[in-house]
């Protein structure tokens, strides 16, 4: 059976670059030397193609997007012909076919909570399509669009009381995964006879050799499964795709579905027959359950590789992959949208992006000052697979410190606009078009008390803020608590950052000009150590609250003596002893002028065991700095 391809037609596979999508695109670009296929990456899925995976003839043709189905905006602008190229191609999408390969999306790594995922994902999964198919209501007409479920969405477990699976039979699903495909496809239905739009739902079989199963996932399987699935190669489920997308009925349901089934046992024995040379024949293995007969009445297609063929396909693989080492070059196609780049802290970590060739925006508009809607659209029309936030305001004109916000309801409305309303804006747009979004917050919303005492324990990723003794710590405080109920959130506390550059926003270089200092310890952020990490974790989508501190708190006087011993002995600055215990600590209006406190860094030395120690980053620290200093004086003299 040839394979039933459009001329002139465009494609959109949305669901991600995985070994089944390589395998649709470069069938596609194979059958039709004049198509384009474009494939929309999940930001939040972290399988990101290898540049050796795309076929050098056709490259040019074969474009990556970042973003999620559920992104309206952007699902109209990639049909409306907007330019939205992750490599800054603008390509006519006319005469569209879209096929949907996978509307689960992955959960992220959540620091807070590992319980949420199957809610997430069902929560994502059916407010996604939705989203999607209210973009393709609105947008211009399609020839058509194939859901790609699966035979999951029938009830495996209890099957074996059903005589076969029909097209037309009613679902049982008892599993999150098996009832959100059923509420999915329900989902698609209403709309196809609402709106009257050209979607084709084709079930494919569980197990998808050369795609979801391989040689590899079968014989490293550790699960015991007296399950009977059906099994199909991956050859078949592309014609029979394409067959959906040429000849389907709008509105109707096609299997697609091999002629055998089996349990996973069964699989390996039948794995360890052909390794062993035992002599097998389909006639040995349980016919399907899954009924493709209105399939091949309809559309003329049925499966022509059979299982002992594709399970050979899969040996052989296995052995070529074995013997052969490739090694290929990651090309991640990540795009950061920095907001606050402009600021000291802000301006160190682009820099970092650029020093890794990382995809960088800066972005032009302020959230807050501009409308809600323009920052959407920014954030739509640039498709990052990152949205960071250095936005935070810590001081202004006339005044280097959180000072600066205090007064009356002009600094109050400064202070909740940059500090509040900012981040949980962005985090709430990132959180709708499941992009991940990192906040740089701060741990200046703590304060020694009873339970925290100065030589005790440091609070924890959990912990809420108490101290509220300025404008700037409390409203710190309650966006701290407002931004871990989005789940698609990394919010990274740092206090009293320092790095190598002598300038006014560095603590190192601020106290170098202090008179006195409070013999007082207190956590530092190193940024040299920590915002490198900071943009690994966003690679990795870590969601959740991590207290970006380097570990062992630091006492001021400990800093002065290293200035002293380091670069100049004869610097003079009083150090200020501590009378008040921690009970009347809450008592002394200049202690509490400014949030002092401790915070647990074992969660960030158990993801990355090799950061320094507060001090040794501030021994670095202070010689360049002093460096820098003796310069200057110099330059005066």
């Amino acid at each position: 059976m040839g394979l039933l391809i459009r001329k002139k037609s465009n494609y959109l596979i949305i669901g991600g670059y995985g070994s089944f999508e390589k395998r649709l695109a470069n069938v596609l670009l194979d059958s039709n030397p004049e198509c384009f296929v474009t494939i929309l990456q999940s930001a939040i899925n972290d399988s990101f193609p290898l540049c050796s995976d795309i076929q050098q003839q056709s490259s040019e043709r074969l474009h990556f997007l970042i973003g999620e189905y559920s992104n309206e905006n952007l699902i109209m602008d990639i049909i409306r012909d907007h330019n939205v190229s992750c490599y800054s191609f603008i390509h006519k999408l006319h005469e569209q076919f879209l096929i949907i390969t996978d509307v689960f999306i992955l959960p992220l790594w959540n620091a807070q909570s590992e319980n949420t995922g199957k809610l997430e994902n069902i929560r994502t999964s059916l407010c996604g399509i939705t989203h999607f198919l209210e973009a393709i209501r609105t947008a211009p007409k399609l020839d058509s669009v194939v859901f790609m479920s699966s035979e999951q969405c029938w009830c495996l477990q209890v099957f074996g009381k059903l005589s076969q699976k029909t097209e037309t039979g009613t679902i049982m699903p008892i599993t999150f995964h098996a009832a959100t495909l059923g509420a999915c496809e329900a989902m698609i239905n209403s709309y196809v006879i609402g709106y009257n739009l050209p979607i084709i739902i084709a079930r494919t079989s569980s197990k998808i050799f050369g795609a979801t199963i391989s040689w590899n996932t079968i014989t490293q399987s550790s699960t015991q499964s007296d399950c009977a699935e059906n099994v199909i190669d991956v050859r078949d489920v592309i014609h029979g795709l394409l067959a959906c997308a040429n000849k389907g009925k709008p509105g109707e349901i096609y299997h697609i579905g091999g002629e055998r089934e089996v349990t996973l046992t069964q699989l390996k024995q039948l794995l360890e027959k052909f390794r062993s040379g035992e002599k097998i024949t389909d006639a040995d293995l349980p016919t399907a359950s899954m009924s493709v007969h209105d399939t091949y009445k309809q559309l003329g297609w049925r499966p022509q590789i059979s299982l002992l063929e594709a399970v050979k396909n899969s040996h052989d693989q296995h052995n070529t992959n074995r013997l052969t080492t490739k090694v290929a070059a990651q090309n991640v196609p990540l795009k950061f949208l920095v907001y606050g780049a402009r600021g000291w802290i802000g301006e160190q970590f682009v820099r970092i992006l650029k020093d890794k060739m990382i995809d960088c925006i800066i972005a032009k508009r302020y959230p807050g000052k501009d409308e809600d809607e323009l920052i959407l659209d920014e954030i739509v029309h640039s498709a990052p697979s990152h949205v960071v936030s250095m936005i935070g305001r810590t001081h202004g004109d006339g005044c280097n410190n959180v000072d600066y916000l205090e007064g009356g309801p002009d600094k109050l409305n400064e202070n909740v606009r940059d500090n509040l309303y900012a981040p949980c804006l962005l985090a709430s747009i990132c959180n709708r078009l499941r992009i991940h979004f990192t906040y740089l917050g701060t741990g200046c919303i703590f304060e020694y008390n009873e339970s925290h005492q100065y030589d005790g324990k440091g609070y924890t990723e959990g912990d809420y803020g108490n101290y509220s003794g300025t404008s700037y710590s409390a409203v710190k405080g309650r966006t701290d608590w407002l931004i871990r109920y989005y789940t698609t959130t990394l919010n990274a506390r740092i206090r009293l950052p320092i790095n190598y550059d002598l300038d006014k926003r560095n603590l190192i270089a601020k106290m170098i000009t202090f008179n006195k200092v409070f013999d007082i310890p207190d956590s530092v952020t190193l940024l040299p150590d920590c915002l490198p990490i900071l943009l690994d974790l966003a690679i990795n989508r870590y969601c959740g609250t991590i207290n970006l501190v380097n570990p062992g708190p630091v006492r001021y006087p400990q800093i002065i003596d290293l200035y002293r011993k380091l670069v100049d002995p004869n610097l003079k600055c009083e150090v200020v002893k501590l009378e008040v215990n921690i009970l009347n600590f809450k008592d002394d209006k200049v202690l509490r002028s400014r949030a002092h406190c401790t915070l647990d860094s074992s969660q960030l030395e158990h993801l990355y065991p090799s950061v320094r120690m507060a001090i040794d980053g501030i021994k670095e620290a202070v010689i360049n700095i002093g460096t820098q200093n003796r310069k200057n004086i110099l330059k005066k003299a």
